[in-house]
């Protein structure tokens, strides 16, 4: 048994597959017949499917594929199987030969080479870690920071004006469980908080200074900028302190958030 591509009555190749049968095994020759009732309509052009079949395979993979030929796939599967029974009736060349066909088809289908257009793996979404000596420690995306209390502070530095919104330093760490007001007196008063970004930069903060009791600065974890997501060098999240008369503490792509105890 072997494949050849046939072609219509205006002589252009289909690759409408044709099974010859081996003369001197009837057997063979009815399963030639029937994988050729099988298979005539299962095309392919050259190394691909046919016009259609090739658009809905390149433009959704295996899935839209299958939507749209449910039937000839149906036909080339059963095609599949009758090659694979007379598979292990034939010499060990044979079978070599008709593995290896059944192998490149088993290929196309399930999103062989020039043909899988697979959708990239979702990139898990950017997390802003807040650890140390707290009772909760928080891993928080920005679906995370839009369900919290939303704050905003203007920043102006080299002479551009922005909106910074996102949620106060003060809030997330009442939402780890950091004790500030009368909570934070005594041992932890001897405390600070460590913002870090991507890069290794890391500044300083006192909780003190983020208590409405004591001094009450507004240290926004900020994820936006004039109503948009914070640019890529920038983003996803940033501290921005409004209050300091240099900048250098709004630093961009923070990525933890840590509470240190001098006095445990």
């Amino acid at each position: 048994m072997g494949l050849s591509a046939g072609t219509r009555g205006d002589g252009e190749p289909v690759g409408i597959w044709k099974l010859k049968a081996v003369p001197d095994s009837q057997a063979k020759a009815e399963t030639a017949q029937k994988m050729a009732r099988n298979s005539s309509n299962c095309r392919f052009t050259g190394a691909g499917f046919g016009a259609s079949d090739f658009g809905r395979f390149g433009s959704g993979g295996l899935v839209r594929f299958l939507e749209g030929s449910g039937t000839d796939f149906r036909r080339l599967w059963d095609t599949l199987l009758l090659m694979t029974m007379d598979w292990a009736k034939s010499s060990s060349l044979v079978r070599s030969r008709r593995a290896v066909v059944a192998g490149l088809v088993l290929a196309l289908i399930c999103g062989g080479s020039g043909f899988a257009v697979g959708q990239a793996p979702a990139a898990a979404p950017a997390v802003l870690m807040v650890e140390g000596a707290i009772a909760t420690p928080l891993s928080l995306t920005a679906e995370d920071l839009d369900k919290m209390p939303r704050a905003t502070a203007t920043l102006t530095a080299d002479g551009t004006t922005t909106t910074d919104e996102g949620v106060l330093l003060y809030d997330i760490l009442v939402k780890a469980g950091w004790q500030f007001g009368h909570g934070m007196t005594g041992k932890g008063m001897a405390s600070y908080v460590l913002a870090t970004a991507k890069d290794g930069d890391q500044v300083l903060f006192s909780p003190a200074e983020v208590d409405p009791m004591f001094a009450g600065a507004k240290v926004i974890i900020a994820d936006k900028a004039d109503g948009a997501a914070l640019p890529g060098r920038e983003g996803p999240f940033r501290v921005v302190a409004p209050q300091d008369k240099m900048h250098a503490r709004s630093i961009y792509s923070l990525v933890k958030i840590e509470v240190v105890k001098l006095r445990p």
